[in-house]
């Protein structure tokens, strides 16, 4: 109360003095201009969220930290919010995003955890299908000519309703590995006959993994793609989760998702000096 009382009472004499002396108030005027303008702005909002390396998505070593990292950055931004991103292996994400409160959502994810998180809209599309030996002979045309095969996947990832339901009733014979890369080494070694993957994840190791990249003739994307699937953030079903993903979905609107994805794969890519474009999406 003191401080308050001397910081009015001053003004005040410097107010009637300003009515005396015209040099006075010349010297009052930048007075109160230095004190208004030297009081710090409120700080911006900031929040924390989870991701991988997947790239050209995510990853903590890509040219802004990926793809998928730029459009979600650029969104919060677009409404005033400044955003922490933390990069972990898959499981220990999803274990840091439950346990972790200074964790206010992850991303990229795939549909299917709706009943645990809340989903802002797409920030970005993931053409999923599988890598094989290009001198291999196994086809598809549907999910049942892939009983025959043993399949690589990553562990905890999501990858279409359909396979995981077949996998989940034991329908699908599957060799589990904590990364893409991995799964694509183990085509290449015959110790399983596809493995599924993003197509843009796999041309970005087939020109950057040690092992893949010499042999990176004998490695293919099968034409036929499960699916192209959408890719989105998640929030904890929260009050405060809600409203960040209100916010996020706000400024999301305000930024080309298409454009930007599609622009980043293709400066990367000529950054690899990869000949194949990469999949675009419209």
């Amino acid at each position: 109360m003191r401080a308050e009382f001397d910081y009015y009472f001053i003004l005040s004499l410097m107010t009637e003095m300003v009515h005396r002396n015209r040099i006075m108030r010349r010297f009052i005027l930048s007075f109160l201009f230095i004190l208004v303008f030297s009081f710090p702005c409120a700080a911006a909002e900031k929040i924390v969220l989870a991701s991988l390396e997947w790239p050209p998505y995510a990853g903590e070593s890509l040219m802004g930290n990926g793809a998928s990292s730029m459009i979600v950055r650029e969104a919060f931004k677009a409404v005033g919010v400044e955003l922490e991103i933390r990069f972990y292996p898959w499981n220990r994400l999803l274990n840091e995003m439950a346990n972790d409160p200074t964790i206010q959502g992850y991303f990229p994810e795939y549909s299917g955890r709706e009943n645990l998180y809340n989903y802002s809209n797409s920030i970005g599309k993931s053409p999923i299908g599988f890598a094989k030996r290009t001198s291999g002979k196994t086809t598809w045309n549907t999910y049942d000519d892939l009983k025959k095969y043993r399949i690589g996947v990553v562990s905890g990832y999501i990858n279409t309703k359909r396979f995981d339901e077949m996998v989940t009733a034991g329908e699908i014979h599957i060799n589990r590995t904590g990364f893409d890369r991995f799964n694509l080494r183990k085509v290449l070694q015959g110790r399983v006959e596809m493995a599924v993957v993003d197509l843009n994840v796999f041309r970005y190791f087939v020109r950057t993994d040690s092992f893949l990249y010499p042999n990176r003739n004998e490695i293919e994307m099968d034409a036929r793609l499960m699916d192209i699937s959408n890719l989105y953030v998640c929030f904890p079903k929260t009050e405060k989760g809600e409203r960040l993903q209100s916010l996020f979905n706000r400024g999301l609107r305000k930024v080309s998702v298409r454009a930007l994805q599609n622009h980043y794969v293709d400066e990367l890519v000529k950054s690899l000096g990869q000949t194949v474009p990469a999949e675009k999406f419209q």
